[in-house]
């Protein structure tokens, strides 16, 4: 059939077929004979820019928007005017209730609620935000809206993030748990029993490789209650093909189904000890197979990317720790003699290992330090010596390639403070002369150099961001006046890349209105006395083209020991698009709002304020004598209320002009 135009219904694909008669009508009847409530509701979410839903009448039939139509997929247009239930028959318990609750006249909201839905002909689960409310008309309630959005992808990122740092933190309980154990195989006993419980497997074991790289020794493992030990010497081989071809070659064996997947003699190997499934990584070294580390369960398993990645990380840190136990080993007995002819000498002397860790420190830096060399032994340069080791690091950097090294530089050590030095680092070899470590001799030039030193300052800037992130970052330097961006920042703004910039680009750059709450958030971090976190949103206007932009900053000041401020550092993001999706959420909304709440009186309008012209519905024109087609094609508002008898006509204009307040601050 063909149906009467929605006169105040947007246009789309949904709203043609409305108006065309290409959908399943039955249940709604004509246009014509539809009640105001239901036309009401369908023209307000034909025009939403949300997805939006109606559902009508006792079938629980269904009319939607063009916003709707993306979580339909290929239901549409099949679902326009069909019962909810024909659409969505595999949520109908769930969801069921909710909607009979809405027919009863009360409105429910939820947040990520999980559902299970055919899609592409198969069951996948999704996640939506949505609230159902009931559409009321002449006592009863024939229907309800819902305005949903699918958050499938946030959640799935919400949750992927959290896996991450359950991961992380798993990585760090592990550290923690095996940074202080005496021996290697302790280590290892315990890394296997921590990696076990924490991913249920029924074993985790750990082996070294015989010289022919086939035979393998399991020296230890942990197995879960109801669990055999699987400690023994077995053939590489005996495992099967795959196994031999991915460990020889470095590659990890990762077997779901040994039944399933391998021949039965080698799946046979497997079950005799008890395994079903396993991720087997392989270390190699030089070119060679030298361990291995696995975990199985013992039957059937779909081994995940996550599961694959720990284990992964769990073996190169376990057997990393194993070597450098070794390397500690043979230090051990050079140590004592070379701590008697070291402590005597006016000098600083270490040796530095391959992964910058201090393995040996004389008395001088005790004092230098303020700590016992125990607490130095074994900690980074990096973390002891702080920002000085910016300088140092190239230098430590060449000689752990194989360069000897001599410099001087100006140093500011955490106890010592700045000291004018000079260093040498002297590369140590092993037998097969590869650089295992360096020689670190420092010695105190300060008087020397005491009449032509020349400040040098070397600062680390914070990276808060990955190249991922799209997070910009500022760096001020309250002391000399100077600004960095980033050219994340810089684009912010409207700036060039590569452009310099300065404290009076900033502020030039700031919206008027947000010129005094930046500035003031911006001081009171750089104020002593509060220093405050800095955390403001504002738009900034190009010097470019004009363009405005939202950007959302964070920062902290940072004090010398006296108090003073002497730089302001910290990250900014580009929401300009964040603030026009909410502030057109917010304006649908209002929009929806007004309609229904004027609507439940005489007639719908609306009126553009730029233009202070009024478009109304029939119902209006009648109240106010106009032209129906003149009020669908808009007059001016003084035209459209000049029939508002004059007692009321100043209560009119001033609740027109609060109205027209609220949409500029909107």
């Amino acid at each position: 059939m063909t149906l009467t135009p929605l006169p105040n219904a947007a246009d789309g694909d949904v709203a043609q077929r409305l108006r065309g008669g290409q959908w399943n009508s039955e249940g709604f009847g004509p246009v014509t004979a539809w009640p105001n409530a239901l036309r009401q509701t369908v023209e307000i979410l034909l025009a939403a820019a949300f997805p939006m839903f109606l559902v009508w009448g006792p079938e629980r039939r269904i009319i939607y928007n063009d916003a709707y139509r993306s979580i339909l997929g290929a239901k549409h247009p099949y679902a326009l005017g069909r019962s909810f239930w024909d659409v969505w028959p595999e949520v109908r318990d769930q969801i069921e209730p909710v909607i009979d609750q809405a027919f009863a006249g009360a409105s429910s909201f939820f947040e990520d609620l999980q559902v299970t839905l055919e899609r592409d002909g198969r069951q996948a689960s999704a996640w939506f935000t949505f609230s159902y409310s009931p559409i009321p008309a002449e006592g009863v309630v024939p229907g309800a809206l819902c305005v949903c959005v699918e958050t499938t992808s946030a959640v799935m990122e919400r949750a992927a993030r959290q896996e991450s740092e359950h991961t992380l933190l798993f990585l760090d309980r592990l550290t923690k748990g095996t940074s202080a154990l005496p021996s290697a195989d302790a280590v290892m006993r315990r890394t296997a029993q921590l990696v076990g419980e924490h991913l249920g497997v029924s074993v985790c074991a750990y082996a070294d490789m015989d010289e022919d790289e086939d035979g393998f020794t399991i020296r230890g493992d942990w197995a879960a209650p109801g669990s055999t030990s699987i400690v023994g010497h077995y053939q590489l081989a005996d495992f099967g093909q795959l196994a031999v071809a991915n460990l020889s070659r470095g590659l990890p064996l990762v077997i779901n189904d040994n039944l399933a997947e391998i021949a039965p003699h080698e799946a046979a190997t497997f079950q005799a000890i008890g395994i079903g499934s396993t991720i087997c990584m392989p270390l190699v070294r030089e070119g060679r197979l030298r361990a291995l580390m696995a975990v199985h369960h013992k039957g059937p398993h779909i081994w995940t990317d996550r599961e694959q990645a720990l284990v992964r990380e769990v073996t190169e840190r376990s057997w990393a720790f194993v070597e450098r136990v070794g390397a500690q080993a043979e230090l051990r007995s050079r140590e004592e003699e070379l701590r008697r002819i070291t402590d005597a000498a006016p000098l600083l002397i270490a040796y530095i290992d391959q992964e910058r860790r201090y393995r040996f420190v004389n008395q001088a830096y005790q004092d230098w330090f303020g700590q016992p060399r125990e607490a130095i032994q074994g900690r980074r340069v990096e973390d002891l010596l702080g920002e000085a080791y910016t300088l140092a690091r190239p230098h430590l950097e060449a000689a752990l390639a194989g360069e000897r090294v001599t410099f001087e530089r100006r140093l500011d050590y955490p106890v010592a403070g700045l000291r004018d030095v000079q260093v040498d680092y002297i590369p140590r070899r092993s037998p097969a002369g590869e650089v295992v470590g360096v020689y670190a001799v420092t010695a105190d030039v300060t008087k020397r150099l005491e009449a032509e030193r020349a400040l040098v300052q070397s600062e680390a800037r914070l990276r808060l961001a990955t190249e991922y992130a799209e997070v910009g970052l500022w760096d001020v330097d309250e002391i000399n006046g100077l600004l960095f961006w980033d050219d994340r920042v810089r684009a912010a703004f409207g700036v060039l890349p590569g452009t310099p910039v300065s404290m009076r680009d900033f502020y030039d750059g700031l919206h008027p209105d947000d010129l005094e709450a930046t500035s003031k958030a911006y001081a009171a971090a750089a104020d002593p006395l509060q220093r405050a976190v800095y955390d403001v949103d504002y738009r900034t206007i190009s010097p470019q083209d004009g363009a405005v932009r939202w950007v959302s900053a964070k920062g902290r000041g940072v004090f010398d020991e006296t108090g003073r401020c002497v730089r302001v550092v910290g990250t900014a993001i580009d929401i300009t698009e964040r603030q026009r999706l909410s502030r057109q959420l917010r304006e649908e909304s209002e929009r929806v709002q007004l309609a229904l709440e004027a609507g439940a009186i005489m007639g719908t309008w609306v009126w553009d304020v730029a233009a202070d012209r009024i478009t109304g519905d029939e119902r209006f024109a009648q109240a106010f004598g106009l032209s129906v087609d003149d009020c669908r094609s808009g007059l001016p508002i003084a035209t459209a209320f000049g029939s508002i008898h004059p007692d009321d006509v100043e209560r009119v204009r001033e609740g027109r002009q609060a109205s027209g307040r609220r949409q500029v601050r909107t």
